[in-house]
């Protein structure tokens, strides 16, 4: 419950589009299943790797790879417009908070100061981690790349601590977070009361409240790094650029032709032929004898000639 809570529902925003992405998956594969089939001899694999995208014949691409085609460059360039405007606003929240450093007094109290380091480190991330999604997901919008994905998301499906909405909504949580922490700092400044004495911050109270913010911002800080070696981990996963530098060039069919040829112990075994070259001239023909004709043949022939000849030389005149 309270791992969920870290990410304030944002997840929740994008079960939504993964769920028709797999949707269209399924109908897809079921159509190059069919269209394999139809081909003769072809495997789905084959038919994954091939450029569908850009066939040269359209009435032979399916229409669930069309459905998909459109649901997953819509799904690719949504999330890359969004993590673009994420990054944006996480650079204004970030200005901000350097801004808000260069108050006077805001450096002095404990809460305002790990509260801004907080909100920076949060908004950092959030660029960060919106940079590496965009460049990412930009690589993929193949049309092959999703079905390589969504195999992979049914095999991760239902672990609750990392889904692939969680991985999409990262971004969103840390800019989220960012921009939390400063409206906290900005509501501190203007609601708190007259700014203590500076000595006065000395006390066990705030020395305390001082050495609990280094820890959370030391754990945030933890948390981003644990957090980015698994977005790679799982960009590893979904092989992008193993499949991309598969898909740059067309398949080679020496890599799947010995699957379908039958091996050698598979052929019969036939003996040797015995060639008898002495009395092989022996056997030849005589050039002396002539060749035999078949005169009935050559006689009905004539006839038919001699009869159309004798045809159109009365015809013709009464034609012309």
């Amino acid at each position: 419950m309270i791992y969920s809570l870290f990410f304030l529902g944002i997840p929740n925003f994008y079960i939504p589009s993964i769920s028709v992405i797999l949707d269209k998956v399924q109908r897809a594969e079921d159509d190059i299943h069919r269209l394999a089939l139809v081909e003769g001899g072809g495997t789905t694999k084959e038919m994954i790797l091939c450029d569908l995208d850009q066939s040269p014949d359209p009435w032979k691409v399916p229409h669930g790879y069309k459905d998909l085609q459109k649901s997953w460059h819509e799904l690719v360039d949504n999330r890359t417009n969004e993590w673009v405007m994420l990054m944006t606003l996480s650079g204004m929240v970030f200005a901000g908070v350097v801004a808000f450093t260069q108050i006077s007094g805001s450096s002095a109290n404990p809460f305002m100061k790990n509260a801004l380091q907080l909100s920076a480190l949060c908004a950092l991330t959030s660029i960060m981690g919106g940079a590496v999604y965009t460049f990412k997901f930009k690589a993929i919008r193949r049309t092959s790349m999703s079905i390589e994905w969504a195999l992979d998301i049914r095999k991760s499906q239902g672990n609750v601590f990392w889904n692939t909405s969680l991985v999409l909504s990262l971004p969103a949580v840390w800019f989220v977070w960012s921009l939390l922490l400063c409206l906290t700092c900005i509501l501190y400044y203007v609601l708190a009361p007259i700014p203590m004495d500076p000595e006065e911050y000395h006390s066990t109270f705030w020395h305390s409240l001082n050495i609990a913010g280094r820890v959370f911002v030391v754990g945030n800080l933890c948390s981003a790094v644990v957090q980015a070696f698994k977005v790679f981990y799982t960009f590893r996963r979904w092989r992008y650029d193993k499949l991309m530098s598969r898909l740059k060039e067309p398949p080679d069919p020496s890599s799947y032709i010995s699957e379908r040829l039958p091996s050698e112990s598979s052929h019969p075994h036939f003996p040797p032929v015995q060639v008898d070259l002495e009395n092989a001239s022996s056997r030849r023909p005589n050039p002396s004898v002539p060749y035999s004709f078949d005169c009935t043949r050559l006689a009905g022939c004539r006839d038919a000639y001699t009869h159309g000849k004798s045809f159109m030389a009365r015809v013709l005149p009464v034609a012309w």
